[in-house]
C-alpha cells in the first residue's frame, strides 16, 4: 500500500480538527438555546377554550405568543431557562417556570362576580 504524502496527511489532519471543533461548538450551545418548552390547557366552566391567544413573556426577555387549538391546548417555545408570565385574555399572568425539558400547564379562566382570573387547575 502505498504512503500518502506529508502534506496529504497534515490535510486530514486539520480537516479532522476543524470536524471536532465544530461537533464540541454546537454541544456546548448555551442551555437557554435548547430552553423553553410550556404546554398545556386552557379551560372556563371545565370546557376547552378553543382559538384563544395565550402569551408567555420570560424575565430573560424572551416571549411567545400562539393560539389554543381547538380542544385548549397550547404549545408555546422560549429560548431561556427560568420564571415566566403566562398570559390569556389580558387577564394578569401566572407565574410558571421555562426549564430543558417541557413543561405542562393547566389554566382556568374563573369568574367570580365581576372578576375574572386566570389560575392554575
Amino acid at each position: 500500500m502505498k504512503r500518502k504524502s506529508a502534506s496529504v496527511r497534515r490535510a486530514i489532519a486539520r480537516n479532522s480538527a476543524l470536524r471536532l471543533a465544530l461537533l464540541a461548538a454546537l454541544s456546548a450551545a448555551p442551555a437557554g438555546a435548547r430552553a423553553g418548552e410550556v404546554f398545556g390547557t386552557i379551560s372556563e366552566n371545565n370546557k376547552p377554550v378553543p382559538n384563544e391567544s395565550v402569551s408567555i413573556r420570560c424575565d430573560a426577555g424572551t416571549s411567545d405568543t400562539r393560539s389554543t387549538d381547538e380542544f385548549g391546548s397550547f404549545r408555546l417555545f422560549v429560548g431561556s431557562e427560568g420564571p415566566c408570565k403566562l398570559t390569556v385574555r389580558g387577564l394578569e399572568g401566572v407565574t410558571v417556570q421555562s426549564y430543558r425539558s417541557p413543561q405542562r400547564y393547566n389554566l382556568e379562566i374563573r369568574k367570580s362576580g365581576s372578576n375574572t382570573s386566570l389560575q392554575r387547575r
